[in-house]
């Protein structure tokens, strides 16, 4: 037993240094200027490791959006049965941006939202959540999620809120701070009312 949680731990390490590769060197280089051998080399594995881990640089580059999306998800649940289901969406989301951004943490927004390179996967990983973001609305007001359009339009128009935030947010010259921008959208988005 010991050992598989050694092994696991390893895993999560090399997983953790090829994101952080993969987004330093993209944040440094522009997504199009970096190869998975530079990201394998800078994390110090083979090509064929990093390849085991992702299935594409742009993948790695942008795997936090995907972490960040399970997060959410599993905090829908997890937020007191009191909450009505918006104010429950609400907290997770607000619970997964800092009070106050980091250098770093600026850095990989500007990255992830106008690099087009990254378009594509953004995408893509946008579908991954939107679809497990469903799933928890759906678990936690006992819907069917086949069935009724809510959890699916409510995790819809969560994504889209706080991707328009984030792009607000960026390009604009407010000194308001982002979390305090995003829980006064996400007021104003009622996703509880789509």
């Amino acid at each position: 037993m010991n050992q598989t949680s050694l092994r696991e731990r390893k895993k999560h390490e090399t997983r953790e240094k090829l994101i952080q590769a993969a987004v330093s060197l993209a944040v440094e280089r522009g997504a199009a200027k970096v190869r998975v051998e530079d990201i394998a080399a800078a994390a110090n594995v083979s090509p064929r490791t990093f390849n085991n881990y992702f299935p594409s640089k742009e993948a790695a580059i942008l795997d936090i959006l995907l972490q960040v999306g399970k997060r959410i998800s599993h905090s829908i649940n997890d937020m007191s049965a009191d909450l009505t289901a918006d104010a429950a969406i609400r907290s997770a989301i607000l619970s997964e941006f800092p009070e106050v951004p980091r250098r770093d943490w600026l850095a990989q927004l500007i990255l992830m939202y106008n690099d087009p390179d990254l378009v594509l996967e953004r995408r893509r990983i946008d579908g991954q959540i939107e679809v497990m973001v469903a799933r928890a609305i759906a678990l936690r007001q006992g819907l069917d999620e086949q069935r009724d359009i809510y959890p699916r339009l409510a995790a819809a128009t969560m994504i889209a809120t706080v991707h328009v935030a984030i792009q607000h947010w960026l390009n604009s010259e407010t000194e308001e701070g982002f979390r305090e921008m995003l829980n006064d959208v996400l007021e104003r988005v009622s996703v509880a009312h789509c």
